[in-house]
């Protein structure tokens, strides 16, 4: 630049015409670097999509999901319902970022990353005729009345892990929240496995 900015040893600083006009130019332009550069650094709302294979789950869900927005508030988390669909195919088509399932499909090219193990209790009435027992077989249930979360049977644990190998069949009955399962199995309506958090005491 061949012009003078400003006049040299003038106190205070005096700038010349050209320093004037680019001293607005500097005015305008340094405000709009400094919010681009602060929003550069600022992290971006993003959504988080998942699904839960898991009726009773929001028990201990609800706790670690404060403590996941303490440390990431910046993270929107959108929950979708396993119950209806099948949610590991929505997760290989880019429909779904994350599933919590305690079902593994093999060569399904997706990444399983352990959680917990859990234990899955027999839900009794105190009155019961089987709540006196220290060990259940699958047949101690033959003529009992299971009730279940409205998902296939195949997708329940207490049914591929211990009354299916057995051929045990009993009665299945579709119970659409937990606290309203607890009450029929207090009532006599029926029996429950559910996972240790749901099922209470032993």
């Amino acid at each position: 630049m061949a012009s003078a900015c400003f006049v040299r040893k003038s106190q205070p600083l005096r700038f010349t015409p050209q320093g004037e006009v680019l001293l607005q130019l500097a005015n305008q332009v340094l405000p709009q670097i400094s919010r681009a550069l602060q929003a550069c650094n600022e992290p971006q709302q993003t959504r988080l999509r998942i699904a839960i294979e898991c009726h009773s789950c929001i028990q201990w869900l609800t706790p670690a999901l404060e403590n996941f927005r303490a440390s990431w508030p910046q993270v929107e988390m959108d929950f979708t319902s396993g119950v209806t669909f099948d949610p590991q195919p929505a997760l290989q088509q880019g429909e779904l970022d994350l599933v919590m399932t305690s079902d593994i499909l093999p060569r399904s090219g997706l990444h399983y990353s352990p959680m917990f193990d859990f234990e899955v209790r027999l839900v009794l009435a105190p009155d019961h005729p089987l709540a006196s027992k220290t060990q259940i077989t699958p047949e101690d249930l033959a003529s009992e009345t299971l009730l279940i979360y409205p998902v296939q049977r195949s997708r329940l644990d207490v049914w591929r892990h211990f009354l299916q190998p057995a051929g045990i069949s009993p009665l299945l009955k579709s119970v659409d929240n937990t606290l309203l399962l607890i009450q029929m199995v207090a009532a006599r309506m029926g029996i429950a496995a559910l996972p240790h958090w749901g099922g209470g005491k032993r």
